[in-house]
């Protein structure tokens, strides 16, 4: 019988880090405190210095004798201009030490609502990817205007070629790193930064045309089904090896299939109300029934009641032609529990009287053969009576997928709202690759966000006498970003009628008293002559 390894104590644990007490060596000229050492985890000399309450220990990343000496004589003069400047000692002053500070503190602010998972997540996925390795053997004091343009050009040289948008995000970054530092007084000033020209890159819009196009082609879809597979790719000086094919269930069996998509009637009305209501694809796997208010007073539209999004918090109003849509989409909805809710009882209908014809049979068989029928005992008819109430129960249950608790878009996947987002993302990119609008005229790529951009855009082209305050505040934005990212796809002609429009000549008051003042002029003109 094989015999299970004693676990190690914390005591063994720390041996293999304990000094080698034949190799403490005082460095000669310097306080007793500061010495060089071995341990059996490594083959480097260590130095150690005692200083402001704190044990300081380093390897020396060499096993000359004399370069650790060196090394340590280095640490002790660092050690003390820290001490004399009031910077922090030990690992304190380290990159990854504040960056962990700065996680516990995103963690607290997610806590609150201040911030969401997604984007503390997106700061903990760029720290580890790129900023913590280039600035983990580097000291934070070190950081200087140098040390940030050499990362800068690190960044721009990378194989997967960041865009300049991204490249600025990871700049942001190490700013944040190094202005908590010095909040904290861990470094004594702030490094001037090297400045990133960002670019805006709007996404691209459908025009009126492309978007009859595809909500003719998302309703000609509906119910079929396509796959997404990875193929050889056929270009041999290409750096990818597979490139990703959409096509129809069964088409083809080349390469190797990723996943299937099926086509849902959600995608069409999804389509529509997004053009229609201003929101973005995060607020659909929010969007609740019991967000949406349907106001039909003097304006027929939806007031959108939805919970906080990028700082913002007030509702948005939707067009009229929203209304439609959602109404459309809950009776659907309803029908379509309301139906398997009548199939269900069908079929419950008809196993009990198929269960009834089995029993009826046994019956006659036993008569035939003069067995006595046994009759149910009074607790088995109590649990026959109990099940048949819960049965009649199950089958008038009310329809729960357009409950207000429930979501407006694929409510089948209430607990797991992210993947019906997904699945929509999914099904809106066969429908660009279908339609071939992936990217406009000008090379812009298209996505879901682009519905959005689509809905702001008609308001500024079509909507008449537009203000753009009113414009950004009802979609949830500020009037600098509708200006710089919506705006600027704005043409002249565009609003050619606003260009050629002239205003009506009318007499104000002023011209009028100047018209009276001249006839009493001639009036007394005439009279002295």
């Amino acid at each position: 019988m094989a015999t299970k390894k004693p676990k190690k104590t914390s005591a063994q644990k720390r041996y293999k880090t304990v000094p080698i007490p034949s190799t403490i060596t005082s460095v000669p000229g310097y306080p007793n405190k500061l010495v060089i050492y071995k341990s059996p985890s490594s083959p480097f000399w260590y130095a150690r210095y005692f200083v402001a309450g704190k044990t300081v220990k380093k390897s020396t990343r060499t096993e000359s004798k004399a370069d650790a000496l060196k090394f340590a004589k280095e640490l002790y003069d660092t050690l003390n201009y820290r001490k004399q400047q009031g910077l922090a000692i030990g690992s304190a002053g380290r990159f990854e030490t504040v960056v962990n500070s700065i996680y516990v503190d995103q963690q607290a602010q997610v806590t609150r609502g201040q911030l969401s998972p997604l984007t503390h997540e997106s700061h903990k996925y760029r720290f580890n990817k790129h900023i913590i390795p280039y600035f983990k053997h580097i000291e934070l004091e070190r950081i200087n205007y140098q040390v940030l343009q050499n990362f800068l050009n690190h960044l721009s040289t990378l194989p997967e070629q960041l865009s300049v948008s991204t490249i600025h995000l990871y700049m942001h970054q190490v700013k944040k790193v190094l202005l908590y530092a010095h909040r904290a007084e861990i470094i004594t000033h702030m490094p001037p930064f090297p400045k990133v020209g960002v670019k805006d890159n709007p996404r691209g819009y459908f025009t009126t045309k492309e978007y009859r196009a595809l909500c003719r082609r998302a309703k000609a879809l509906i119910g079929k089904e396509f796959e997404v597979r990875k193929v050889p790719n056929e270009d041999a000086d290409a750096a990818e090896a597979e490139i990703t094919v959409y096509q129809q269930l069964g088409k083809s069996d080349a390469g190797r299939q990723i996943r299937k998509v099926r086509m849902t009637k959600d995608l069409y009305e999804l389509i529509v109300f997004m053009t229609n209501s201003f929101i973005r694809p995060t607020d659909i796997k929010n969007l609740k029934h019991k967000h949406v208010d349907v106001v039909d007073e003097n304006h027929t539209f939806l007031r959108l009641n939805l919970p906080p999004s990028k700082k913002h918090d007030k509702p948005i109003s939707t067009l009229s032609k929203a209304v439609e849509v959602y109404l459309r989409h809950k009776k659907y909805y309803k029908e379509q529990e309301l139906a398997e809710q009548q199939q269900r009882e069908v079929l419950a209908a008809a196993q009990a009287e198929k269960l009834a014809k089995q029993q009826e049979k046994i019956n006659k068989r036993m008569t035939k053969l003069g067995l006595t029928i046994p009759k149910l005992t009074q607790r088995e008819s109590k649990q026959l009576k109990k099940q048949e109430n819960i049965s009649k129960k199950s089958s008038k249950r009310l329809p729960t997928l357009t409950a207000q608790e429930n979501y407006v878009f694929l409510p089948q996947y209430h607990s797991n709202r992210d993947y019906a987002l997904k699945q929509l993302q999914r099904q809106f990119d066969i429908l660009l690759w279908s339609t071939g609008l992936r990217n406009n005229v000008q090379g812009e790529d298209r996505s879901l966000y682009s519905l959005r951009h689509t809905c702001i855009m008609y308001r500024l082209k079509y909507g008449e006498k537009m203000d753009l305050l009113t414009l950004a505040k009802n979609a949830r934005t500020t009037y600098e970003m509708v200006e710089r990212f919506y705006a600027s796809k704005l043409k002249g002609e565009d609003n050619i009628d606003m260009l050629q429009s002239r205003r009506r000549r009318t007499e104000t008051k002023a011209s009028a008293k100047s018209v009276k003042l001249t006839e009493l002029l001639n009036e007394m003109r005439d009279g002295n002559d």
